[in-house]
């Protein structure tokens, strides 16, 4: 997976989206084209926020209970949670101005 943080466990994830921080969660498999190809996308929003963002990575196949917990259909989803609640998600491919329309992250 990419340059960002990875949950490995449910209480990393939930450690993760737990704080006050924005936080996305993108949720993809190690063989999903598609989702690496989001990651310069995500670069660009978090260091745009200059700190005030996180993402977090989640193979929905090496965890598939955080997968079924959220309803996970398929790869790439993001979801961005404030304070551990859901705040929106999207799925598929999203470009940079995609992400700044439905993630309300400004």
């Amino acid at each position: 997976m990419g340059g960002f943080e990875v949950a490995r466990s449910t209480a990393a994830f939930d450690d993760a989206i737990g704080g006050g921080d924005l936080v996305i969660a993108k949720f993809q498999t190690k063989t999903c084209v598609v989702c690496r190809r989001l990651e310069p996308g995500l670069k660009q929003v978090s260091d745009r926020m200059a700190g005030g963002l996180r993402i977090v990575d989640v193979d929905a196949e090496d965890n598939a209970e955080l997968a079924e917990r959220f309803g996970i259909r398929g790869v790439p989803t993001l979801i961005l949670f404030k304070d551990g609640a859901e705040r929106t998600r999207c799925n598929g491919f999203q470009s940079v101005s995609m992400l700044r329309e439905s993630m309300p992250i400004r």
